[in-house]
C-alpha cells in the first residue's frame, strides 16, 4: 500500500475565464499533497486560455495545459485528459465549479485500504452562485436516503430520476475508468452515461464495491450558462442515452415530463420534433400521451402542453354552445361540449 499515491485532478474548461482562478486554487489547496492538474481548454472566446497560462506559471503543484479549437464534446474532453493522467486515482471537475480542502484526502484513504473499491463518491453538495455565495442549504441527493448504496441502486436512479450522484469531487481509480472505456466520445450526454457504465462494471464483477460519503466535497455552480440548463439538449442527450443503454424498457416518469415540458418550453416546436423524432424514446412518449398528461383532475387543459403539428387543444364556438377538442396526430383524445350563454 502506497499511502501517498499520485492523484490526477482533471479539469475541463470553456469561458470559464470569471471562474478558473477560484477552481485551480481551491485544487492547490488540497489537504491531500500529492496531485497533478491536467486542465483543457476547449477553444474558449473569453481569456481562459490566457489566464491558466498565468496560473500555471505560479501554481504551487505540476499542471498540464491543453489548448485547442471548440469541440462541444465534455466527455471526449475528459477522455483527452485521462489518458494523459499518470496518477493512480483520478478525480475531475469542471472549470466553474470547485472543491473543498479535504475532498480528495479522505478518498485516498479509504481505498488505499480497500483495493475491491473503486471510486468513492459524495450524497450531498453544496450549490453556489457567480459571486461564490453559497444558494441555500446543502443539496442531499436521492443517494443519500438509502444507508448502504450499491450499484444497482444507483442504476436504478439513473433510469427513473436521470440522476443518482455528481462525478465533480468523486474519485476514481484510473484502472477502472479504463476498465470502461471511460466516457462515450459519440455520445452528447457524459455524466449519465459514465455513472451507467460504472455500475453496470460492478455489477459484472460482484467483489468489486464503491464507497459513499455522505459530506460535501463540491462547490457546484449554478449560472444561466450551465449545460444541464438546456432543455432541448438534455432531451436529445438523455433520449439517445435511454436508446442506447435501455432499448427495451418502458421510460419513465421523469423522462416522460421532460419530452412534455421541452416541448411546451420551445417556440418552434415543428423543427424541435424533426430534431428529436429519431430518437426512440422520445417517439415512445410522444405516441403515448394520454388524457392524465395534458389534463387536471377536473379536466382542464393544460395548454402549455400544446405541440405544434404534433398535440392539438382547440376551442371554438357556434350557436350557444362551445366545443373543446384535444387532437394527438390528428387522433381525438378528448371532447367536451357545453353550453354557454
Amino acid at each position: 500500500m502506497n499511502t501517498h499515491p499520485l492523484v490526477s485532478l482533471c479539469v475541463v474548461c470553456y469561458n470559464h475565464a470569471k471562474y478558473v482562478t477560484f477552481c485551480l486554487e481551491s485544487l492547490w489547496k488540497q489537504s491531500y499533497k500529492d496531485i497533478e492538474i491536467l486542465i483543457l481548454d476547449d477553444g474558449s472566446t473569453d481569456n481562459s486560455a490566457e489566464m491558466i497560462r498565468t496560473l500555471q506559471a505560479k501554481s504551487p503543484c505540476p499542471i498540464q495545459f491543453f489548448a485547442q479549437s471548440n469541440s462541444g464534446k465534455i466527455g471526449k474532453n475528459f477522455n483527452t485528459l485521462f489518458r494523459q493522467a499518470k496518477g493512480k486515482y483520478i478525480s475531475l471537475i469542471a472549470a466553474d465549479d470547485a472543491l473543498l480542502p479535504d475532498a480528495i484526502s479522505k478518498k485516498v484513504s479509504i481505498m488505499e485500504q480497500d483495493a475491491n473499491v473503486q471510486f468513492v463518491i459524495n450524497s450531498h453538495i453544496q450549490r453556489i452562485d457567480e459571486y461564490h455565495t453559497p444558494m441555500g442549504p446543502v443539496w442531499k441527493m436521492n443517494l443519500d436516503k438509502i444507508k448502504h448504496p450499491t450499484a444497482q441502486d444507483t442504476l436504478n436512479l439513473e433510469f427513473n430520476e436521470m440522476h443518482s450522484y455528481y462525478l465533480q469531487g468523486s474519485l476514481f481509480r484510473k484502472s477502472v475508468l479504463q476498465a470502461v472505456n471511460y466516457f462515450d466520445e459519440d455520445m452528447t450526454a457524459d455524466d449519465i452515461i459514465l455513472r451507467t457504465k460504472l455500475a453496470r462494471f460492478l455489477l459484472q464483477n460482484p467483489l468489486f464495491t464503491f464507497h459513499t460519503l455522505h459530506e460535501v466535497a463540491c462547490l457546484y455552480r449554478a449560472h444561466a450558462t450551465n449545460t444541464s440548463a438546456n432543455l432541448t439538449r438534455q432531451l436529445f442527450s438523455i433520449g439517445a442515452y435511454l436508446d442506447k443503454y435501455w432499448p427495451s424498457a418502458h421510460v419513465s416518469r421523469n423522462f416522460r415530463d421532460l419530452v412534455l415540458n421541452t416541448f411546451a418550453n420551445e417556440k418552434d416546436r415543428i423543427a424541435l420534433y424533426e430534431q428529436v423524432s429519431p430518437i426512440q424514446s422520445v417517439r415512445q412518449v410522444l405516441s403515448s400521451i394520454s388524457r392524465q398528461d395534458i389534463l387536471g383532475p377536473q379536466g382542464v387543459c393544460y395548454k402549455r402542453k400544446k405541440i405544434a403539428g404534433v398535440l392539438e387543444i382547440v376551442t371554438y364556438k357556434n350557436m350557444g354552445t362551445q366545443t373543446k377538442l384535444i387532437r394527438l396526430w390528428g387522433r381525438t383524445l378528448y371532447q367536451k361540449i357545453s353550453s354557454y350563454c
